[in-house]
Parts: structure tokens; sequence; C-alpha cells
């Protein structure tokens, strides 16, 4: 039930089922299991996890021109991947955005003992979420992930590229965490590099799904 006293749909209510699949077979080591729809809409994520990904997040950087516009978007794409964020909630989607997006106060590095610190010394990333979709209730919710282990696809390091982003271009600490000098990250852009990025590993973005 959501703030406007509606049930979730069927299609979200998979989705978030899946969520939590993909997160304990990751992280946790084994699968709790679900109906074979899940299973189905599960075997979208995998595709995201595939050996190309990373090959993918090369060709996604080097498109665009400036480097702190590249740094907010790179970085807000892999958040939104780790965090499995729908676009809404944290893309602009034209020149407007919804209240529960992601603020740049809403993201904080945490050290070893579940302290606040600085970006660079942060083994882990927390994000708090507000509104009706981040949660079935409609309640704040704050996620965390570690630092991977990876050089390119960590969540951390995709927390400090866009505030080093925002530390460019002046965002406030209210203000969407993917804000630019002339408005913000969209999500017409994200879908638009994605498809010139796999157009270049010659895969077919044709065929790929549309992202909520």
């Amino acid at each position: 039930m959501n703030r406007a006293s509606k049930g979730n749909t069927y299609s979200t209510i998979c989705g978030k089922l899946c969520a939590i699949r993909w997160y304990h077979r990751s992280a946790a080591g084994y699968d709790p299991g679900v109906y074979a729809s899940h299973a189905v809409l599960l075997r979208g994520i995998d595709q995201a996890t595939a050996p190309d990904c990373a090959n993918a997040s090369g060709h996604l950087w080097r498109i665009g021109s400036h480097a702190s516009a590249q740094s907010a978007f790179m970085g807000g794409l892999l958040l939104g991947y780790f965090f499995l964020l729908r676009r809404s909630e944290y893309l602009f989607i034209g020149n407007k955005v919804h209240s529960y997006i992601l603020r740049l106060s809403a993201i904080q590095f945490v050290d070893a003992d579940c302290r606040l610190t600085t970006p660079h010394k942060a083994t882990m990333v927390g994000i708090t979420l507000n509104g009706a979709k981040n949660n079935q209730y409609g309640r704040e919710e704050v996620r965390y992930h570690h630092l991977s282990g990876d050089k390119l696809l960590c969540p951390v390091i995709a927390a400090r590229w866009i505030r080093r982003g925002a530390s460019a271009f002046k965002t406030a600490d209210d203000a969407p965490a993917l804000s630019t000098r002339y408005g913000g990250i969209t999500a017409d852009e994200v879908a638009a590099t994605i498809r010139r990025a796999a157009a270049k590993l010659d895969l077919n973005p044709r065929g790929s799904r549309r992202t909520q």
C-alpha cells in the first residue's frame, strides 16, 4: 500500500521480488526461490552482469564532452544499477523531477566502523530514498552497499563520481544529486547514450527491454 492508499501493481511487486532474489544470490550466496514468472524477470538482471558489462562501461565513459558531466553521468548510471533505482528515483524526466528523486544530501559515505566519513575513506555508501516509489508503504528507506573491489563497477566509486560532479557544478545539498549547470542528467540522455554504446559494441540496443 502506498501513500495514495493504493496497492502496488503486479509488475511492480514482481520487480521488487526479483530484486530481493538477485541481492540474496549475489550478497548472501543462496537463492530463496521464486515463481517461474519471477525467474523470467531475474534473467534481465543477470544479463546486466555479463562480461560485456565492463566493456560497455568504458564506452559509456568515453561518450560525452565535459569531465564533470561525465562524472555525474557515470556515477548516476552505476549508482542506479547497484541500488536498483527506477529512472524517476534519480534521473530528470525532461526538465522536471519527481518529489522523491535522490537528493545530493541523501548520499552518505560510511567507514568500516559505520561512521560518516569522507568519500575516499569510505568502505560503504548509503542512500536515503523518500516517497511512495521506493517501497511498498511509501516510507523513507535507507539502503547501503559496500565497496565491490572492482576499479570501475563499484557503488562507492560511483557515489564519489557524483560528488565530484556536484562539486564542479556547485550543486546544493537539497538539489537532485544528478543536477548539472543547465538542468540535470535526463532519462532520455541515459537511454540514448546506452544505445550508442551498445552499437559500438556491436550489440542490439533495439532488442533490449526498456528499463524502469
